[in-house]
């Protein structure tokens, strides 16, 4: 499908936005989210392409686009334990809808809200049986030169955390506000800000309760784009933030270990390239520096973000993503990381209505003390790997079967774990 300046002009502009989601060392989605299967990198071609086959019911002025998805699957280590290990079959159905008004699939002036409710049912441990709830709420006003935009979240969501090794109830409030000046066709700025509300608790069958770490941050980036080409542009800029972490250990850990609030700078610099039709890749790379509250200081600390999306043939879709970041940590009183990995993952469309696909992505953790704490360093090293085959029955309705295999080693032995997933899936977007 040939591609219109308008397709590239957004296509750049959603690019910054994710670099910019991934420089300003945020709670990472493969790790401190909840995270029952991985995610694997999305694909801009692969997105456009399902983009264009989108279809809306109308009510008045505001379109609406159904979407489910169903799975089952048998997994034998629902909390991501050494050991004793708990098997279970669980039944997951996730219906939902995108409601838009204005301009919403240009980003012009434009409001938008998707709700996705999840329940879970666990057939032999239905003390894990939970309903979830994401809201996703966004607007956007574009002027002449200045385009503004907001953005609001709500999720809790229970299942796997992959940082704490545990099962957790989590519940997260994440705001956004954006702003863009167009000075020339060749040069913008960006101010933007962001807050993060993450509250997390280990769930334990036949005990009590344990509460993680709370996170809360709040941060303002400011950026200057330029427009090198029609394929290339880059961008610099600064980030400035505040870590609040409240931690919930026992009075008798607290007494020892606490953990300290942390402000935070970056300095970075971002491109995005449409290096062809074919290929694109979007990057980043700055330097971060943490102040504890206790007068320990941190950095400068490398960090990157690295991301492509290949179609070498008109049914393959190859999607790549390195990163290195930094990221307090929900699990450990006293301790940030940085976490440096990959994710990659090839699709290749069979016969017009199979689709085989295969996902992997590796993560080291390195741990470190932060303030006056006095708790052990540690590495952990976490590996997975999801192959999929599905049938496309229409356009809009697939369904297929996966298996995933997932392990962590570390030199705390009591984050250790394996993981195997075995199940099928079914999904429909109007």
């Amino acid at each position: 499908m040939k591609r219109t300046d308008m397709d590239k002009s957004i296509r750049t502009a959603v690019n910054f936005i994710t670099i910019s989601a991934a420089i300003t060392a945020l709670v990472p989605t493969a790790t401190a989210q909840v995270a029952n299967l991985d995610s694997a990198p999305q694909n801009v071609f692969e997105n456009e392409s399902e983009e264009s086959l989108a279809k809306y019911l109308s009510l008045g002025p505001v379109s609406v686009r159904p979407h489910l998805n169903v799975s089952a699957y048998y997994d034998d280590n629902l909390t991501l334990k050494d050991g004793p290990e708990l098997e279970d079959f669980v039944w997951r159905i996730s219906p939902g809808a995108l409601f838009g008004a204005g301009e919403f699939r240009d980003k012009g002036n434009y409001v938008t809200l998707d709700y996705t409710p999840t329940a879970a049912f666990y057939t032999k441990y239905s003390e894990y049986n939970s309903l979830d709830h994401m809201v996703d709420f966004n607007a956007g006003w574009k002027m002449s030169k200045l385009t503004l935009g907001i953005g609001q979240s709500y999720e809790i969501a229970n299942g796997k955390q992959i940082e704490a090794s545990a099962f957790v109830e989590q519940e997260s409030f994440v705001t956004k506000l954006t702003s863009m000046y167009e000075f020339s066709e060749k040069t913008s700025a960006e101010l933007n800000g962001r807050q993060m509300l993450i509250d997390s608790t280990d769930r334990v069958i036949k005990g009590a309760d344990t509460r993680l770490n709370t996170i809360n941050q709040w941060e303002i980036e400011g950026w200057g784009n330029y427009k090198q080409t029609e394929k290339l542009t880059l961008g610099a800029g600064v980030i400035v933030g505040w870590r609040d972490i409240v931690g919930h250990t026992s009075p008798s850990v607290q007494d020892v270990v606490d953990t300290p609030n942390q402000a935070f700078q970056q300095v970075a610099v971002r491109s995005a390239y449409d290096v062809s039709e074919k290929l694109e890749v979007s990057g980043s790379l700055g330097l971060f520096f943490s102040q504890f509250q206790d007068g320990d200081d941190k950095g400068p600390t490398l960090v990157f973000n690295l991301a492509g999306s290949w179609r070498p043939l008109e049914n393959t879709f190859v999607s790549a993503e390195a990163y290195r970041r930094d990221f307090p940590s929900y699990s450990t009183a006293g301790q940030t990381y940085t976490a440096t990995g990959f994710r990659t993952s090839v699709r290749q469309r069979l016969f017009d209505k199979y689709t085989a696909s295969i996902a992997t992505g590796y993560e080291n953790s390195d741990y470190s003390n932060t303030g006056g704490t006095a708790g052990a360093d540690r590495t952990d090293d976490y590996f997975w790997i999801r192959p999929a085959f599905d049938c496309e029955f229409t356009e809009r309705c697939n369904a297929g079967v996966f298996y995933q295999f997932r392990t962590k080693s570390s030199d705390n032995s009591a984050v250790e774990y394996s993981n195997n997933q075995l199940g099928v899936y079914t999904n429909y977007k109007f």
